[in-house]
């Protein structure tokens, strides 16, 4: 895509924790609303959808969330405790919900 010259790239965070797959979004280029496609990524994208995400044990790229740590001067995401839980319940349930288990 890149050269193509699509405005797409991998922003990396710092710092960068190797063991964590980065995600990515994107729009398929048949998407049958792209215009809403583009609307929903730019939600995520925005500070409230970063921190709807945060919130729910995911890694985000935005630096002015209230999410981060200081560690010795470098800001860092520490997920929230009880997220550990909540992810087993939730794989547990959609395990069971399209019969995976």
């Amino acid at each position: 895509m890149k050269n193509a010259k699509a405005p797409a790239d991998f922003i990396f965070t710092e710092p960068f924790v190797a063991v964590k797959t980065p995600t990515t979004v994107s729009v398929a280029s048949g998407a049958p609303h792209p215009h809403a496609a583009a609307l929903f990524v730019d939600f995520l994208l925005s500070k409230a959808g970063q921190d709807l995400m945060a919130n729910q044990g995911r890694w985000v790229i935005r630096k002015d969330g209230s999410y981060f740590t200081d560690l010795k001067g470098k800001k860092m995401q520490i997920p929230l405790l009880d997220w550990d839980e909540k992810q087993v319940e939730l794989i547990k349930l959609y395990n069971s919900i399209f019969s995976l288990s």
